[in-house]
């Protein structure tokens, strides 16, 4: 699509929806670990009402830990 100006690109890209492919959180293993901090402080909150809060916590936290290592090893290799 042609444009002519950087607010048509904008409108653009709002209307057409052009947004660059990013496959999962790539790169971003920080933030994902926060994300999944994050849904660990709820369903911990609720780990009494229901048993399959206080199970799939576990399944949380292993992918918690995961994008925790891999976010290490990134600030380690960045550094090379």
């Amino acid at each position: 699509m042609l444009v002519q100006n950087q607010k048509d690109l904008l409108v653009a890209n709002n209307v057409y929806g052009h947004q660059p492919q990013v496959f999962g959180w790539a790169g971003r293993n920080a933030e994902y670990a926060q994300y999944w901090r994050k849904i660990i402080k709820d369903y911990f909150a609720k780990r009494h009402t229901s048993k399959l809060f206080r199970k799939s916590i576990h399944g949380k936290i292993k992918k918690c830990r995961e994008a925790d290592r891999m976010a290490k090893m990134e600030a380690h290799y960045a550094r090379y």
